[in-house]
């Protein structure tokens, strides 16, 4: 997470409870599960990102506060990388194909991660490619499903 001060905090917590109480309205969704992995992180992250964006001609004293950064802040910092999946289940007694099922939730796939990105997550690199994919997920996985007994 990024430096922010204690009323964006609550702003992004704020909205990361209405996302939550939003999953309890959504239509088919049986589960859901965070899964937040923290990985010690050496520095090397820093240092390479430090590196790739700063510019050739950028001031004396803007490097070298830079490289004081670099050799300084890692320390005791973390990757953290916050997965979420949903898992959907038809409803019984409906006649819906798998095809049919997956167009209905990647129709709100994009809103979804709209309200997620709200709530302090990294934005999508793409909504479409965020939706393609899912689609792609979410087909497999009703595929499996109706595979088991």
């Amino acid at each position: 997470m990024d430096l922010v001060n204690q009323p964006v905090i609550d702003a992004r917590v704020g909205r990361l409870a209405s996302w939550l109480s939003m999953l309890s309205r959504e239509p088919m969704l049986t589960q859901a599960q965070v899964t937040v992995a923290t990985t010690p992180d050496p520095g090397t992250r820093l240092a390479a990102e430090v590196a790739t964006t700063t510019r050739p001609d950028a001031p004396p004293l803007a490097r070298q506060v830079l490289d004081d950064v670099v050799h300084r802040y890692p320390a005791g910092s973390a990757t953290v990388d916050t997965l979420v999946s949903l898992t959907y289940t038809p409803t019984p007694g409906r006649s819906l194909t798998h095809a049919a099922v997956c167009r209905d939730i990647a129709l709100r796939l994009p809103h979804m991660v709209s309200a997620l990105t709200g709530a302090g997550a990294a934005p999508a690199a793409s909504r479409r490619t965020a939706t393609s994919q899912g689609l792609g997920l979410l087909q497999s996985a009703l595929r499996r499903s109706a595979r088991q007994p």
